[in-house]
């Protein structure tokens, strides 16, 4: 670029020199007539000469005016080739009046002469014209300007040394402009650039629409401000063909047709700068060598689609993000044939749809952004599986896709998975599992573990779910869950590991599916569990029954409802369904009697229940202990009386045993107990003495 400028004001200082020069021949034109008429006033005015010979002074000075006339408007004419003499631009006698070209000179290469010319003049002309008659060479020799290049037969040859400059347009309609060695700056406000040409160089220093594909080889720049316009025809750059390419975009380059940036033998750096409309394809020509490689030095936001692959038989095409890590964003991304797209850790965005099928995208730590609404996703499985992906649109997957770190479904955006495909996740790898939208679609959502366990939360998953253990996993894997969740669809746990298993820990969540859960091979689901708080008690008297709750960490919402179940034979027992109580008071007439109750709750995934018997006890007064103080009292006499006469104690025995049988068994075994044993030992103490 720095030189391209510096022989731009190079030509400027040669223009400024150069358009005093006036050729020998037109030097004194104008002499004749001015002295003529001079001497004619000067000697009027002095009365030397007579009316009559002052006009005859005139009309001998019209030759002279005639003259003037003409030699005026030769200066006009062009300067037509006509080698006689060697084939330098430089030489009078090459040129059909004898003198060679200056400044401004509209220049004219027809069939006048056929031979060749080595352009040696650096001039600042005006057009340049090959004719569809001129058969000749002409050779670069210096660097020159003009106000228009048109080409219709003959060869060009520029020269690396110099440049051309046109401030007009340049077309080319025949003819060989040969490849690889003209530079060419543009600086014309409108004009166009028609040629199929490959330049070395091509400065776009103004507003210019090109006609025709141009290729540069080399070194391309659109200056600031200005505007780079090409049709369906495209425009393309070989950045890695002549050694160090560069390419500087300050302006704006746009057009309907395709953008190529092509590699044969070397690779090359591009910052692509503002582009609007036109499609970008990055390959890597037949023939050259292997391993070149496109590498970003900006942030590349590109307005439509991006093709990235090779016409190569086994080289590929790569384009690298760089390790500054650039951002890439495009609509369309296609990863063609032997095409790579290193992703480094950057951001890359689509808009349209992504296919890497045919391709490699290696993705390292970067994230790809689904960003465009009823896109596709297409991959090579592992040879293209994204590192982190967001789903910030609406994305069908028409393939199956592992992503080995995160997953991440923006709040309203739906990740569809196409009929028969997967969505594989890691879930091992460190990464992160965020699902504020859904997660829909026929195919199956794979959440894949194998050397750690991971805490998520589902979000919204209307697709049928694995949650599988891979067959090389370290351990047994658990997948623990956050909060509630109903998946949509069907649900299978299982592990791929010989012995090793897979287990959902859903214990402390409300967790359950619309389709059939399945705890496949190795697989297992623990559950959350209802435990009810309170148990009956019990005392003396007629019991009261209060409150029962259960306990559960079950939400409500998420909770598809909780039914409580009431039964008992206990007629005097009620149920109260919002506070979730048993009461009631029996009356005495219900004393003595054991009464059952049952409670269940469910919420149509998980149940339990709580069964209990409860004894009604009246509730005794003085009057009700009177038998059982008589019965100790006449046992106790009829006791101590028998250690004076040991033969009472015959008569005791049996009257202990039948109290414990009758009147002490109300208030318990022990009374029961103490009695019946007291009884049995009092008899045999008092038969003991006749045995």
């Amino acid at each position: 670029m720095e030189a391209i400028q510096f022989e731009e004001d190079k030509l400027k200082r040669v223009r400024k020199l150069k358009v005093i020069e006036v050729k020998p021949r037109r030097r004194y034109f104008w002499a004749g007539p001015v002295i003529a008429v001079f001497l004619a006033l000067m000697f009027r005015r002095n009365k030397v000469i007579s009316h009559a010979i002052l006009i005859l002074l005139l009309i001998s000075a019209f030759p002279l005016i005639a003259q003037f006339g003409s030699e005026n408007a030769s200066a006009d004419s062009p300067e037509v080739w006509n080698q006689t003499s060697g084939n330098l631009a430089s030489t009078d006698a090459n040129w059909l009046d004898g003198t060679k070209p200056i400044a401004g000179d509209n220049i004219i290469f027809n069939a006048t002469s056929t031979a060749s010319c080595t352009w040696d003049l650096a001039l600042a002309l005006g057009s340049f014209t090959m004719t569809a008659d001129y058969s000749g060479a002409i050779t670069q020799a210096a660097s020159f300007s003009v106000t228009g290049f048109s080409m219709a037969a003959g060869t060009f040859t520029g020269d690396l040394n110099y440049i051309l400059t046109d401030s007009g347009s340049f077309v080319v309609t025949g003819g060989t402009i040969n490849n690889n060695v003209l530079r060419l700056a543009m600086t014309g406000d409108g004009s166009t650039l028609t040629s199929t040409a490959q330049f070395c160089d091509l400065a776009i220093n103004a507003n210019i629409t090109e006609g025709a594909m141009a290729t540069v080889n080399k070194i391309f720049s659109v200056a600031a401000g200005k505007t780079f316009t090409f049709g369906a025809y495209g425009f393309t750059w070989r950045g890695g063909s002549l050694g160090t390419a560069t390419w500087t975009n300050l302006g704006i380059i746009t057009g309907t047709g395709t953008l190529n940036i092509v590699v044969k033998w070397n690779g090359c750096g591009i910052a692509f700068g503002t582009l609007l409309l036109c499609p970008v394809r990055v390959y890597h020509e037949s023939g050259g060598v292997a391993g070149c490689v496109v590498s970003l030095t900006a942030d590349a936001i590109l307005p439509s689609t991006l093709l990235v692959n090779s016409d190569h038989p086994t080289y590929t095409a790569t384009l690298d993000l760089s390790t500054s890590n650039y951002a890439l964003s495009a609509t369309d991304i296609t990863i063609g044939t032997r095409g790579i797209l290193n992703g480094r850790a950057s951001t890359i965005t689509c808009s349209g749809n992504w296919d890497d099928s045919a391709g490699a995208f290696t993705a390292g730590t970067s994230t790809l952004v689904m960003s465009g609404s009823s896109k596709t996703i297409k991959t090579a499985n592992t040879n293209g599986a994204p590192y982190n992906f967001q789903e910030s649109g609406t994305t069908t997957t028409s393939s199956s896709i592992n992503i080995t770190h995160s997953l991440t479904v923006d709040n309203g955006k739906t990740l569809t998975v196409g009929a028969g495909k997967t969505v594989d996740l890691n879930c091992s790898n460190g990464g992160t599992y965020s699902n504020l939208g859904t997660i829909a679609g026929t195919g199956t959502m794979e959440y894949s573990f194998s050397t750690a366990d991971k805490t998520l939360t589902f979000g919204v998953v209307n697709a049928p779910v694995r949650v599988r253990a891979i067959s090389t996993a370290t351990a047994n894997r658990t997948m623990t869950l956050s909060t509630d969740r109903v998946l949509g669809s069907t649900l299978l746990v299982n592990s791929d590991h010989a012995s090793n298993t897979m287990t959902i820990d859903a214990r402390a969540v409300y967790f359950g599916a619309v389709g059939a859960i399945t705890e496949g091979t190795r697989g297992d689901i623990l559950y959350a569990t209802f435990a009810f708080v309170s148990s009956p008690g019990y005392g003396g008297g007629v019991q009261t029954m209060h409150s029962y709750t259960y306990e559960t960490n079950l939400s409500t919402t998420a909770s598809p409802g909780q039914v409580y179940t009431f039964t008992s034979n206990a007629t005097w027992l009620s149920w109260d369904s919002t506070d979730l109580a048993v009461y009631g008071t029996p009356d005495s007439v219900f004393g003595g009697h054991w009464y059952y109750v049952n409670i269940s709750v469910a919420d149509g995934m998980l149940s339990t229940y709580q069964n209990y018997t409860v004894l009604v006890v009246p509730v005794e007064t003085l009057q009700d202990y009177i038998p059982l103080l008589m019965a100790l009292l006449f046992g106790f006499g009829l006791l101590m009386a028998g250690f004076k006469y040991r033969e009472l104690w015959i008569l005791a025995g049996p009257v202990w045993i039948i109290c414990g049988l009758t009147i002490f068994i109300p208030y318990g075994v022990v009374f029961l107990l103490v009695s019946v044993g007291l009884g049995i030992v009092l008899m045999f103490k008092g038969v003991s003495p006749y045995l």
